[in-house]
Order: C-alpha cells, then sequence, then structure tokens
C-alpha cells in the first residue's frame, strides 16, 4: 500500500508495519527490503514530496524483483513518476 503527498520539500519515504505482522526482527526485515527496492526506483521519481508505504507479509517471501515490480507499478498509479520528453 502506498500513500503519496505531494510538499515542496525534497522527497522523503517512510515505510511502516503493523504489529500482527511479527516481532520486531521480521517487521525490520521487511522494512529493510521495501526501502532498498524503492531505492532501485528513486532516480526515476519526483523529486519532492512525502511517499508512506506499508509493508505487507508478503515482503518477507516474495522474490525481491516482485516487490520492486509492485513498488514500481504503486508509483506509476501515484503518478510518482517523471515524464520523459520524447
Amino acid at each position: 500500500m502506498l500513500y503519496a503527498r505531494p510538499t515542496e520539500g525534497r522527497l522523503r519515504l517512510g515505510v511502516t508495519t503493523g504489529r500482527r505482522f511479527g516481532r520486531a526482527v521480521v517487521r525490520n526485515r521487511a522494512k529493510r527490503r521495501v526501502r532498498e527496492a524503492f531505492r532501485r526506483l528513486e532516480g526515476r521519481l519526483l523529486d519532492r514530496g512525502d511517499v508512506v508505504l506499508v509493508a505487507r507479509p508478503q515482503a518477507l517471501t516474495a522474490g525481491f524483483s516482485e516487490i520492486v515490480a509492485e513498488i514500481e507499478a504503486l508509483c506509476a498509479a501515484g503518478r510518482l513518476f517523471v515524464e520523459e520528453t520524447p
């Protein structure tokens, strides 16, 4: 799940998980994976705004490329990518 809010400041990312997700070690592992997947796309994103990603339990078992693809789809739906000019 992705929440985005346009702001004038630089791009900021927040990653969160619920307590039902598991113990702190498990939650932090999922957050690290989601954060790294977001970093892979950061060069193509707008350079301003606040983004909050809510990690789901599938973030622990999914392949890393699947996580990147899902975040890419969420960012596209939220219109967070810089529009390329031909």
